[in-house]
């Protein structure tokens, strides 16, 4: 499962078949990874929502939990992942001519 904010939603979960959300809109993406059904959709949920993730019984020994690519840690049978938003905000820096649909239109060869 990827979980995204509006700004990773271009990277990892696009790739994954999700939708790209605005960096202004206060939200949280869900996009499941190679999903078995055509049921099993990626959704865009309010950014104070908190997602809980559970480890379920599996053929495979562990699974992982990667943040921006780097392994966390490993995910045995009912470890639990708490995500939600921190109380905090930050600001990106963006030179002054930044244009954010200009970025997409180059880096996915749009028009």
């Amino acid at each position: 499962m990827i979980v995204s904010s509006p700004t990773g939603s271009t990277a990892y979960a696009l790739a994954g078949g999700g939708p790209i959300i605005h960096p202004m809109l206060d939200a949280l993406l869900l996009v499941p990874i190679c999903p078995h059904t055509l049921s099993n959709r990626p959704i865009v949920i309010g950014g104070n929502s908190r997602v809980e993730l559970i480890m379920k019984e599996s053929k495979i020994e562990h699974g992982n939990l990667t943040c921006d690519g780097e392994i966390i840690c490993d995910l045995l049978e009912n470890d639990r992942v708490l995500i939600y938003k921190k109380d905090k905000k930050i600001r990106l820096i963006h030179p002054l001519n930044y244009d954010h649909f200009g970025v997409l239109r180059a880096k996915l060869a749009w028009g």
